[in-house]
């Protein structure tokens, strides 16, 4: 029975681990994270080939929450880990945003949630405009990049990722109909990878 759990653990950390590849055309426009977050002064603005890139994604913080000050019920409580650490009964996001975690030994973990939530300690992102990019695909674009987010880890006591620290990442804007084709192939394989 032991063998079994540790070949059960590895598995899990093997999707846990798992990170998307991508082929990125040249043809593609490349931004950097922090010049399509809405309501930020940007100040390379007019280097951007398509203006309209210029507020494509909102970043918000979580409502602080604790297992003190949640009311039971079924909406899982997103705060610093990988894993829902209890639940609230309401939510305020209902779906189809990013959270990144910004403290603790996972500062930094890209999560992608599509039902509603609460988000606690956590960043939130999603895009505004799905039809010039897709949340889901920009969730895959970020955990790409996962080990990268991991690596902007700062202070030793608790360690923490700030959006500010993610501003460089650099994030292909690919036509919407290939964003699409990238999120189903890419969904495909995770589910592979979660039979095996």
């Amino acid at each position: 029975m032991n063998s079994y759990q540790k070949i059960i653990e590895g598995a899990k950390q093997i999707i846990d681990n798992w990170h998307p590849y991508f082929e990125i055309n040249k043809q593609w426009e490349i931004v950097k994270f922090g010049d399509i977050i809405i309501n930020k002064l940007k100040s390379n603005i007019l280097s951007l080939e398509r203006k309209e890139y210029t507020t494509l994604i909102v970043c918000k913080k979580g409502k602080m929450i604790n297992i003190n000050t949640a009311i039971k019920g079924d909406i899982p409580v997103i705060a610093v880990g990988r894993v829902s650490p209890y639940s609230h009964n309401q939510y305020n996001f209902n779906g189809n945003i990013i959270t990144i975690s910004s403290l603790g030994a996972y500062a930094g973990y890209i999560w992608y949630h599509n039902s509603p939530m609460w988000a606690s300690d956590c960043n939130v992102i999603y895009s505004i405009n799905e039809k010039l990019l897709l949340t889901k695909y920009l969730y895959y674009i970020l955990k790409s990049q996962q080990n990268i987010i991991y690596q902007k880890q700062a202070g030793s006591g608790q360690p923490h990722v700030y959006l500010k620290d993610l501003e460089d990442l650099q994030i292909p804007i690919p036509p919407l109909e290939e964003q699409q084709k990238m999120v189903t192939e890419l969904k495909v394989r995770l589910t592979t990878l979660k039979t095996i």
